[in-house]
């Protein structure tokens, strides 16, 4: 669902209203946002990340519901933003996170069981 001041830029609740100015601002809009993302990103330390890293990397974190709390793969996989990842592609983001220390295995599970750290690791 698109947000009311989005919408307002987009063209209400009709969707695009052809090739207009309104039009053009809905793409500066989303210019804008993407180019502050990839900067928060990369200030952050998760520039050097693929999308599907970060995909996996931010299901991980919305699916813990509280710090510490051990989350299977299975969990992070049916979140909207890893659910459409291929399979192969899922589990190499999975290892290079884990190898990254950007993701963690629970301690005491006899199964894969992920922990999302507190914070992001400094370099």
């Amino acid at each position: 669902m698109l947000k009311r001041g989005f919408l307002a830029v987009w063209g209400g609740t009709k969707g695009p209203i052809s090739m207009s100015k309104k039009n053009t601002n809905a793409l500066s809009v989303l210019y804008e946002l993407r180019r502050m993302m990839r900067k928060m990103e990369q200030d952050v330390g998760l520039g050097e990340l693929s999308n599907a890293e970060l995909d996996v990397l931010l299901a991980a974190h919305a699916v813990t519901k509280g710090l510490g709390e051990a989350i299977t793969s299975e969990q992070i996989r049916r979140h909207d933003l890893a659910s459409d990842i291929a399979p192969a592609t899922y589990h190499r983001a999975l290892r290079s996170l884990l190898a990254r220390g950007l993701i963690d295995k629970a301690n005491g599970y006899k199964t894969s069981r992920y922990v999302v750290p507190g914070d992001l690791p400094t370099t």
